[in-house]
């Protein structure tokens, strides 16, 4: 997991990930469908978390994060919920 990080922007979440390929995903909140927070047993015996976004589209549509704590994956789940302004369409 060092070479995973995660950065929270006011329009959505990057996440930077690998060594020698390195990916860069934007996940932009007008695109978030939904997020998911799960725990297996040995996440919850350490605190820790998987976030899940699901985003509109076809590639990527799917973004997971593993090894959060679990108050942090709940804390940006929050964050990319939708908030009361108007619709982009």
């Amino acid at each position: 997991y060092r070479h995973l990080a995660y950065t929270i922007e006011t329009d959505g979440l990057q996440i930077r990930r690998g060594v020698f390929w390195r990916t860069v995903v934007d996940v932009p909140r007008s695109r978030v469908q939904h997020t998911d927070v799960s725990q297996g047993p040995f996440e919850r015996r350490y605190g820790v978390a998987t976030l899940v976004i699901h985003t509109a589209g076809t590639e990527d549509s799917v973004v997971t994060q593993h090894g959060l704590a679990h108050e942090t994956a709940l804390a940006i789940r929050d964050h990319l919920l939708p908030r009361e302004e108007p619709d982009a369409v």
